[in-house]
């Protein structure tokens, strides 16, 4: 893998994260491909869905009907929305594949609200990538928690 690509692929991640960051849902769903897969698996990260079950499973219109909920004045566990936080780290490029790149990187997600102590959410996010005309779109993510072996809580959108 070119250093030009690990820069530009390490460069949309910070962009997915500072859309979540500043609330702006509508242009977080605009990273996403029209056939996307959004999983947080519950106890391994790629145990069978069987055995494990999911935190959640998502597709587009899905995610769509999640954020509307989420930013609906109507919704009082979410008002005021909870501030988020982002780090990116370990950012590793898979081989591409079938015109998909997997890429892999630890995110740890630092959310406060106004009614109770911050929460620190660390997980491993796999992604798989696809070119869209000069960027990218993320046509799967898998967001396995460390803590999922526990109450969580009210999760972010990672």
């Amino acid at each position: 893998m070119s250093g030009a690509l690990q820069h530009e692929i390490e460069q949309f991640l910070y962009r997915e994260a500072a859309l979540l960051e500043a609330r702006e849902f509508a242009a977080w769903l605009a990273l996403l491909t029209e056939d996307v897969v959004y999983l947080v698996p519950n106890r391994r990260e790629n145990g069978p869905v069987a055995e494990d079950s999911v935190i959640l499973r998502a597709d587009l219109p899905a995610l769509q009907a999640f954020v509307k909920r989420l930013t609906h004045p109507l919704s009082p566990p979410q008002r005021p929305l909870p501030r988020a936080l982002y780090v990116i780290s370990n950012v590793m490029l898979g081989e591409a594949d079938g015109g998909e790149l997997p890429v892999r990187a630890t995110v740890i997600a630092h959310v406060g609200a106004a009614d109770r102590e911050p929460a620190c959410f660390p997980a491993t996010c796999a992604y798989r990538l696809r070119r869209a005309g000069p960027d990218w779109k993320i046509a799967r993510k898998t967001v396995s928690l460390l803590a999922n072996n526990r109450p969580l809580g009210p999760l972010p959108l990672f």
